[in-house]
């Protein structure tokens, strides 16, 4: 509230006072007594204090909310980041893996191939280079000979399935 000892002189009460000072004392204490409804309606104003309080509150919501939108999108990059060289570590191990792997298949294979070759008798051995080197010049007569049985193959199945379909449809042989 305002102080009304401030200004107050007793300028009402001196004999001496002008109208214009007494005038003058009359607009300072309307002035002081404005002041003090004006502040008191405002500690009476629930609503508009309310609204102003709920205005804070929103505002403080809407930094926290930013706050914690930060802290989770650091949070992501970070988990992100770890995600991505993890991966990048467990794909090299698993590309080092892959060519131990590759390196002992490769080396059983070939010890199988001589396994097989020891076992395998000198004749039979000599036999089936002989049949690759005749198949090899004879390449021509080989495909020809192939490409027959390809064709007689489809003409066979062709027929087995023409067969089956009229021995599921009584009408077309009727008609036959």
């Amino acid at each position: 509230m305002t102080d009304h000892s401030a200004g107050g002189g007793t300028a009402g009460n001196s004999p001496d006072s002008t109208p214009e000072e007494l005038r003058a004392e009359l607009e300072q204490k309307r002035k002081r007594l404005g002041d003090t409804v004006e502040e008191l309606a405002g500690r009476a104003d629930v609503k508009a204090r309310a609204q102003e309080k709920a205005a804070e509150a929103k505002i403080n919501a809407k930094l926290k909310v930013a706050e914690v939108r930060d802290r989770v999108q650091a949070k992501v990059g970070q988990a992100t980041h770890v995600a991505q060289e993890k991966a990048g570590v467990a794909s090299h191990v698993v590309q080092e893996k892959a060519g131990a792997a590759s390196q002992v298949v490769q080396q059983r294979a070939g010890q199988a191939a001589q396994a097989v070759q020891e076992r395998t008798p000198d004749q039979v051995q000599e036999q089936a280079k002989a049949l690759a080197g005749r198949a090899r010049d004879n390449r021509t007569v080989l495909l020809a000979v192939g490409g027959a049985a390809i064709v007689l193959a489809a003409v066979l199945r062709q027929r087995r399935r023409r067969a089956a379909a009229r021995s599921r449809n009584p009408l077309r042989n009727w008609r036959s």
